[in-house]
């Protein structure tokens, strides 16, 4: 593929204008890092709308490339056009808030649920820890989970809520709780001490 700015192009001048212009609006931009932040993929997708029209997004990313000293290729071109379109959509479809000066930025979507009503009940999740206890944590999470849901469906047949969210409360409680703390890691002891036993147990078998 040709150099976005060839010599012998008549148009030359033009171009040089172009690539000069996509330098100095995205300055500092890496093309070549292989993660970008949300107010980098935001940067990019806003300058490449503005100017679609006049600069074909293509170009933009050939000189950040070559800007770069990064080699152009047409199918490093045709990947980033395919990158590009996702994050658009991603944009469009979250509603996304968009604020330069925040240090972090919520979709709608997100902010809708942070507003949801339904809450944690820690008396009836206290209840699940202090019935399962845990053998293996992992599973041990999992099972005070499937436990806390059976018990909120009781008298809310419909209650719903995401693993991640009950498995961080279950945590914060058994780090914050003696009770909890002590029976957790009390646990945690006889189930290794189970193990132990049947490991011994094999062992002599044989």
């Amino acid at each position: 593929m040709q150099a976005a700015y060839n010599p012998y192009n008549p148009r030359n001048a033009e171009i040089k204008e172009v690539e000069k212009y996509v330098r100095q609006e995205m300055a500092g931009f890496d093309i070549t890092k292989r993660h970008f932040t949300f107010e980098e993929k935001h940067r990019l997708i806003l300058f490449i709308d503005q100017c679609r029209t006049e600069i074909a997004p293509a170009l933009v990313l050939h000189v950040l490339y070559e800007t770069r000293g990064a080699e152009v290729r047409q199918s490093r071109l045709m990947k980033w056009l395919s990158k590009l379109g996702e994050w658009r959509r991603y944009f469009k479809e979250h509603k996304t808030n968009y604020d330069p000066n925040r240090t972090y930025h919520v979709s709608q979507k997100r902010l809708d649920y942070y507003k949801r009503k339904t809450k944690v009940n820690k008396e009836l999740l206290r209840e699940a820890i202090l019935a399962i206890g845990s053998s293996a944590p992992r599973k041990g999470y999992k099972a005070m989970y499937d436990y806390y849901l059976e018990l909120e469906r009781v008298n809310k047949p419909d209650f719903s809520m995401a693993f991640p969210r009950v498995y961080t409360i279950i945590r914060e409680m058994i780090e914050g709780d003696i009770e909890l703390s002590g029976f957790f890691l009390t646990s945690q002891a006889h189930s290794a001490h189970i193990r132990q036993m049947q490991l011994r147990d094999f062992s002599e078998e044989e």
